[in-house]
């Protein structure tokens, strides 16, 4: 079983989330939905679990100092850019690849292969369907599927922001998913939380949420 660090949620599958699977958290910008990944990682740290997050971002460092005043363990996490451009950093801890190339996204199999319990966030997947960069989108997704497939202890979460991709886009992504989280902010930080997928019977579907400073609450 895997913990998503969501008390709340954790319980709301019946029998418990099971490692191997891939969420999907979607929201309009700036709703909370990189603060629900940095728990999701936070708890896996905290497992001692192989932890990754494959952003897009012209400045590396920035996502770096991002983590570490969040709290998490940057010593202990793997950060993935696929800024190639502006993204170089000499950080042993980070990996640069091309957004453009679907050989690059290869680099997550021979970064974990054989190190047992993998989890990871992953945030360039509305990047490349801003940038009509639909194959290497798709390639991606299904590429993710096919590592949790062939690694039951592999677990990924995919954030996507609203209205960076259509709707039809935004379907297909969701059939390579498990379990699907949507986040309807009503004011800034706070809103509803919604299960609208699950590969498995959940006690509860709807869920008040909160951002806090370090925090994601669910009630």
């Amino acid at each position: 079983m895997i913990n998503l660090g969501i008390p709340a949620l954790d319980k709301a599958f019946k029998g418990g989330l099971d490692n191997g699977k891939i969420i999907l958290i979607k929201s309009k910008p700036r709703a909370g939905k990189i603060v629900f990944g940095y728990k999701f990682l936070e708890q896996g740290l905290k497992q001692e679990e192989n932890c990754f997050y494959f952003f897009h971002k012209a400045n590396t460092q920035e996502a770096i100092e991002e983590t570490e005043n969040y709290g998490l363990s940057t010593k202990k996490l793997k950060f993935i850019n696929s800024n190639m451009i502006y993204g170089r950093t000499t950080s042993p801890n980070v990996v640069i690849c091309d957004l453009n190339s679907p050989s690059a996204i290869d680099v997550l199999d021979g970064l974990f292969l054989d190190k047992g319990s993998v989890r990871g966030v992953i945030t360039v997947i509305s990047v490349l369907f801003s940038k009509g960069l639909f194959s290497i989108a798709y390639y991606l997704l299904n590429h993710l599927r096919r590592l949790v497939d062939q690694n039951p202890h592999w677990t990924f979460l995919l954030t996507i922001e609203q209205g960076a991709i259509s709707e039809e886009e935004m379907q297909e992504a969701e059939k390579l998913v498990d379990v699907g989280i949507e986040l309807v902010e009503k004011k800034p930080g706070e809103g509803d939380l919604l299960i609208y997928k699950s590969y498995k019977p959940v006690t509860k579907k709807s869920f008040n949420y909160k951002v806090k400073t370090n925090e994601f609450i669910v009630t």
